[in-house]
């Protein structure tokens, strides 16, 4: 392409543009009406995928997630946790305490799904060390021991206001542990953190997933607030409890696991041009975005032509399964290099992905990336995904294929030439 003038018109544009609130908005609205000419307005095809995400990193995450969900679009998902537990003070002496009971406490933030299924949960004991060497999402430790095996419904009422009072997840643990505990002494396994991760290396937390088709949920918890209470009886018949906590200190990683088998999307995954387009949380389901006649869009311009405006529309496809809420936020990504996995950047016009609530659209900002492209001369591959690695919804997006044709996935380009 003639590069040097369109070079010079993008410069003019990038100066007025950095004087003005509205990024995206650049043009002949924003300078003398005489620099322009006629303004065009152009629909780029685009083709569309979705796939899977190889993983995210889960490591240490300040949300963490538990539980199992069926979803009839997208299938089985489940999210295990291993922690270390730590000392919430040095040299504890029990004394000739008498055990009571131990018990797992996790107060959830949320819950994602259905409110009716009864969930199962299991706890080991951890074998190996946790550390930072594990990372993604589909990694995971030995586990040795089991240390419970319980049903659990959430809660649907709160008593006198208090939501958090019962928005809880309580495990009893196995009483062999709990005695364990106690009969350590204040300059061995509890003297310190050290000394206790030595001992208990750490705690698994597992969903099982033998769930019905719309069946099940996903729990979000604060993990600092996740920790283990041990009940005893002081000698003087007094009864206590100590912590053992989860805190910055404490090395986790949460484990995910999808199963695609026996859903709707099963066959679907990977093929272009979908009437339907997925994206899921938690390393699941990402969607892809290509402009195949891209260069034809760039050979038919001139060296005169400048950019004023590009936008992505994308609509949510409305869905009646269990009511499951979309998402709000999403990322939209640059692959760097097309044979590394996992690495990305984010298109120069930014991550700002807005979210028309009412409407059901998704607008994407492409303006800047576009001119980039341009010079160029070719469109990179995009992709969009959630924005978090423990985000736990999913969204259902109309694609390029339809059935209803004003919501197809669309890129609208406007541009002008330079008099």
């Amino acid at each position: 392409m003639r590069i040097t003038s369109f070079l010079i018109a993008l410069l003019t544009i990038s100066l007025i543009q950095s004087c003005t609130k509205e990024e995206d908005l650049v043009g002949d609205d924003l300078v003398d009406g005489s620099f322009f000419g006629s303004t065009s307005v152009d629909t780029l095809s685009i083709a569309t995928s979705f796939d899977l995400v190889d993983s995210a990193s889960t490591v240490n995450r300040k949300i963490c997630i538990l539980g199992a969900i069926n979803d009839p679009v997208f299938g089985k998902t489940n999210s295990n946790l291993y922690t270390q537990l730590a000392l919430s003070e040095s040299k504890i002496d029990f004394g000739n305490a008498t055990f009571d009971s131990l018990v797992l406490e996790l107060p959830y933030l949320s819950h994602y799904g259905s409110q009716d299924a009864q969930q199962n949960f299991k706890v080991y004991r951890v074998s190996e060390k946790i550390d930072t060497t594990k990372k993604y999402s589909n990694e995971n430790y030995l586990t040795s021991t089991e240390l419970a095996n319980i049903s659990f419904k959430p809660q649907t009422t709160y008593q006198d206001g208090d939501q958090a009072k019962n928005n809880k997840l309580r495990i009893r643990l196995d009483n062999a542990l709990g005695e364990e505990i106690l009969k350590e002494k204040p300059d061995g396994a509890l003297k310190d953190d050290a000394s206790f991760y030595e001992f208990l290396k750490g705690i698994a937390i597992k969903s099982e997933n033998n769930l019905s088709s719309g069946q099940g949920g996903l729990f979000q918890f604060d993990y600092k607030k996740i920790k283990m209470k041990l009940f005893f009886t002081e000698s003087s018949n007094k009864k206590d409890s100590i912590d053992f906590v989860t805190s910055n200190g404490t090395n986790h990683l949460l484990e995910y696991q999808h199963d695609y088998q026996n859903s709707s999307i099963a066959n679907k995954i990977s093929k272009t041009n979908t009437p339907n387009l997925y994206i899921q949380g938690m390393a699941g389901i990402q969607t892809v975005l290509e402009l195949p006649h891209f260069k034809n869009f760039a050979d038919s311009l001139t060296n005169k032509t400048v950019i004023n405006r590009a936008l992505m529309e994308i609509h949510v496809k409305p869905d009646t399964n269990n009511g499951l809420v979309n998402h709000t936020e999403l990322q939209f990504l640059l692959r760097e290099n097309e044979n590394e996995t996992e690495i990305y950047t984010v298109p120069l016009d930014g991550q700002k992905v807005s979210y028309d609530s009412k409407k059901g659209i998704y607008s994407i900002p492409l303006t800047r990336t576009i001119q980039q492209w341009l010079q160029k001369g070719k469109a990179e591959k995009v992709y969009l995904r959630t924005h978090s690695v423990t985000s736990i919804r999913r969204t259902i997006l109309e694609g390029v294929t339809s059935t209803e044709e004003e919501k197809r996935v669309k890129l609208i380009i406007m541009y002008s030439e330079q008099k």
